[in-house]
């Protein structure tokens, strides 16, 4: 399982038990069955179903932008690792040392410079795509800053793993984003 579809498999089961105690909460908590142990324990005797459907939803709430962080995160480590070997591999072959030093020098960009520079070296493999993760990124950005500013459009979790798993696979044919 690569990166991004570990964060896909984090998210839908999040989600699922997220839902699953709102669900609890609103048809079950307050009159469970006399006949479960769970029922009995004194830790659950206290909290009450709106407890739990406020601390579901404000969850779920928070969710979605979590995971558009954590994926592009992910997708972020391995496109820098991915163009870093490839560039290192490159940097073998070449012989004269101006283009020796612009290599490193690209090599040092793209382990810790800008990833908005990445993106804009990589905009001739498909420039709609290009623009999409930038988008994403943008949205990114926005939430993991503070949500400060006017907000971008914004970019929900299935959206956000299709588009970087098109991008990856456009990267390297090779590999399997889904």
């Amino acid at each position: 399982m690569n990166p991004l579809e570990e964060v896909w498999d984090w998210y839908l089961r999040t989600r699922f038990v997220l839902r699953f105690v709102d669900r609890l909460g609103e048809k079950h908590w307050e009159k469970p069955p006399d006949d479960l142990p769970l029922f009995r324990d004194e830790k659950f005797k206290e909290v009450k179903s709106k407890d739990l459907i406020e601390g579901a939803r404000v969850g779920l709430e928070s969710l979605d932008d979590l995971a558009v962080i954590r994926f592009f995160a992910a997708f972020e480590a391995i496109v820098r690792g991915q163009l870093r070997d490839e560039v290192e591999n490159e940097l073998k072959t070449i012989k004269h040392l101006v283009l020796v030093d612009a290599a490193q020098e690209a090599i040092k960009t793209i382990a810790r410079g800008s990833f908005a520079w990445v993106l804009d070296s990589l905009k001739g493999l498909d420039h709609n795509l290009v623009e999409q993760v930038r988008q994403i990124r943008r949205y990114r950005n926005w939430v993991s800053h503070g949500r400060r500013g006017n907000a971008p459009p914004r970019v929900g979790p299935k959206e956000t793993f299709d588009r970087l798993a098109a991008f990856l696979q456009l990267l390297d044919p090779r590999s399997s984003s889904t």
